[in-house]
């Protein structure tokens, strides 16, 4: 991972996946592109646009606190972004799976 803006993705290599959480502001769709850009070694500007597979005002949305500031309780979301197989936990963190 040879780019800035990837410095806080993890690979894991027992498990072949590219691990980030949410940027500090709760941006789900950022941290998507950025793990998957990771996952390719690309930048992340060279990643498809993530409106292409999944509505990124959506995404974030399912992902924020409650209206009373409690985490939501569980649930995942699933897509393909580049080749990649995409995981979004209840959390908000992201793995990807090239």
């Amino acid at each position: 991972m040879s780019h800035a803006s990837q410095a806080d993705v993890r690979y894991e290599s027992e498990t072949n996946t590219y691990r980030v959480g949410r940027d500090g502001d709760g941006d789900v769709g950022t941290a998507v592109v950025r793990a998957v850009a990771a996952a390719r070694d690309v930048d992340p500007l060279d990643v498809s646009p993530l409106n292409d597979v999944v509505d990124p005002d959506a995404l974030n949305a399912l992902f924020e606190s409650k209206i009373d500031g409690t985490p939501r309780d569980g649930g995942t979301v699933q897509f393909t972004l580049d080749g990649c197989a995409v995981t979004v936990d209840q959390t908000g963190d992201v793995v990807v799976r090239p």
